[in-house]
């Protein structure tokens, strides 16, 4: 019967991995009982000394033991499609060291955004007849979805086109959405003598800036409301058909602001290879 050398040579028998979009499930088998570590980084590591290592860190260290000469467990705080490359380390109870690499790409997020309808809780204009000649217009940074074309009205709900969707198919891990609601007030005029011109600045991502979740401007023509959210899609687990109901909140927590609503939509994550 063969002498046990347990990992003075190699002892890492077999290596699997199940990746999903924030990690990895991991199937490790060795010859002999031993402490595993795994490394897991987007750059390759170098051979020093014949031995592989991450010069600079690895992104993800996790260290446990083999059980029964085997280890699973789930390798989490990944981001979604992306390619780690991946070390495996066994210390044997004799202090010797074998290693192997390999690769980990996790699955791509697929992110699919449709606003549906907005509702317009204060139209800028006083009075229970007095009508805003409102517009509306909601997005992401650098891309507006919809834009409403001006119409006089109260408040109520506004139902926006339904071909406003946005599908990325590998979105990292955080969704920002605008919207932005304008009420126009030319001197002497009480119209929509402003529809599909757009006034210098009349973009949500100027108006409201990242870390200003909700403001208002009026410059004496137009009130305006603009508000934006940041949605962290790693606590959103793929949801298959049903989806998540999202909003972007404007003038509800800006004393100032004269123009308020709410912009309501779905988002859908899947998880794609």
């Amino acid at each position: 019967m063969a002498a046990d050398t347990g990992c003075a040579t190699q002892c890492i028998q077999t290596a699997s991995s199940s990746p999903d979009l924030t990690g990895s499930l991991l199937e490790i088998r060795t010859t002999t009982a031993a402490l595993v570590e795994v490394e897991a980084d987007t750059s390759a590591p170098q051979l020093v000394g014949g031995a592989p290592y991450h010069l600079g860190g690895a992104e993800r260290q996790v260290t446990l033991p083999t059980q029964d000469n085997r280890l699973v467990f789930r390798l989490g705080a990944l981001e979604a499609g992306t390619l780690y490359h991946v070390i495996l380390r066994a210390t044997d109870t004799n202090g010797h060291v074998a290693w192997r690499t390999g690769t980990i790409r996790t699955l791509a997020r697929r992110v699919e955004v449709r606003f549906t309808h907005v509702e317009v809780i204060a139209d800028g204009d006083n009075g229970s007849s007095n009508r805003g000649e409102l517009r509306f217009q909601a997005g992401i940074p650098g891309a507006t979805l919809f834009a409403t074309p001006c119409q006089q009205r109260k408040g109520g709900t506004w139902f926006v086109p339904p071909q406003n969707s946005l599908i990325d198919t590998n979105h990292g891990r955080y969704l920002h959405l605008g919207a932005l609601g304008t009420d126009w007030d030319e001197p002497g005029a009480d119209r929509c003598s402003h529809d599909l011109v757009e006034a210098p600045g009349f973009d949500p991502w100027a108006l409201a800036p990242f870390g200003r979740m909700d403001a208002g401007v009026y410059d004496g023509s137009r009130e305006s409301g603009s508000g934006l959210t940041t949605l962290d899609l790693d606590a959103m687990m793929p949801d298959g058909a049903t989806g998540y109901m999202i909003g972007v909140e404007v003038g509800q927590t800006d004393p100032d602001a004269r123009v308020r609503f709410r912009v309501v939509g779905e988002l859908r994550v899947t998880a794609v290879q």
